[in-house]
């Protein structure tokens, strides 16, 4: 048995309406942290955010085997 990376795309207009308190939730920050950082864009707790959102609401794109 093999390894799989999945590499996942995110689409924002396809963002559901809490997806602010979903991601706050799992990185156990304030839903107003994720507001202002997603307004900043950059940082490191953006691309925290960047990448929890990818992970619950990204559509896999490619898997590949390792």
């Amino acid at each position: 048995m093999s390894t799989k990376k999945v590499t996942y795309v995110l689409d924002p207009f396809q963002l559901p309406g809490n997806w602010k308190s979903e991601v706050a939730r799992r990185l156990n920050v304030h839903r107003n942290t994720v507001s202002h950082n997603v307004r900043a864009g950059k940082g490191e707790m953006y691309e925290k955010i960047k990448k929890t959102a990818e992970n619950i609401y990204g559509k896999p794109i490619k898997t590949e085997s390792l």
